[in-house]
């Protein structure tokens, strides 16, 4: 019988997968990219809080890394999420977010980054210092976007595509790690690690294009 969590894991990730192509490609603010871009929040949104449910329970139950970077994940992923949403409501709020949870979710999710930093270099896990320092980075950049009055009008703009560059990251990292292996078989250890940092290769750079592209079109680049 499966494990509920990992039933849900599985149709909520799976949801979010197959329809983040739709908002990344569809007419900005258009019905498409709104109904797609609700249902890979809604899915991707299950997806995490099952991950760190799972990843707490692997993690206390043999103290390995694996668990604890998959936790970080799943942090980054919600945190991620949350601040993507967050930056619409200040599409006519310039000022200084005042909701509580716009500073909560941020301060939480830089706490569980320190905690995953700390682990990951007692521990020597050079992978997850980096995503933990990767989280903790993410997080102060939200704190700062919810502390801060808006510095361009169209900075909640930019704010919601790198978050969801974040949680797209997060997503197909956890994939990616997960799912390899069984599609195409064991990774020699010489290239065992590209699972883990090629979709941040690859996408960093490709949304920082993005992202450049629409500071010209709205003349603020």
């Amino acid at each position: 019988m499966l494990d509920p969590a990992l039933t849900l894991h599985i149709f909520g990730g799976a949801a979010g997968l197959l329809t983040m192509p739709i908002p990344l490609m569809a007419k900005k603010g258009g019905r498409w990219h709104r109904r797609a871009g609700w249902l890979f929040v809604a899915g991707m949104t299950i997806a995490g809080l099952t991950g760190l449910w799972m990843a707490g329970r692997f993690f206390l139950a043999d103290r390995t890394g694996r668990g604890a970077f998959f936790g970080v994940l799943s942090v980054l992923l919600l945190e991620s999420l949350w601040s993507a949403m967050a930056a619409l409501a200040r599409k006519r709020q310039p000022a200084p977010s005042r909701r509580l949870l716009d500073v909560a979710a941020p301060v939480a999710s830089g706490l569980a980054a320190l905690a995953g930093l700390g682990y990951g270099l007692s521990a020597g896990r050079p992978l997850l210092a980096v995503f933990a320092t990767l989280a903790l980075l993410s997080a102060v950049g939200d704190l700062r976007f919810a502390l801060l009055p808006l510095p361009t009008p169209m900075a909640w703009w930019y704010r919601h595509m790198l978050s969801i560059m974040v949680a797209c990251i997060s997503a197909i990292t956890a994939f990616a790690i997960l799912n390899v292996s069984r599609l195409v078989g064991q990774l020699p250890p010489a290239v065992a690690w590209v699972p883990w940092v090629l979709p941040t290769a690859i996408m960093v750079p490709a949304f920082v294009s993005w992202v450049r592209r629409y500071r010209v079109r709205f003349r603020e680049g």
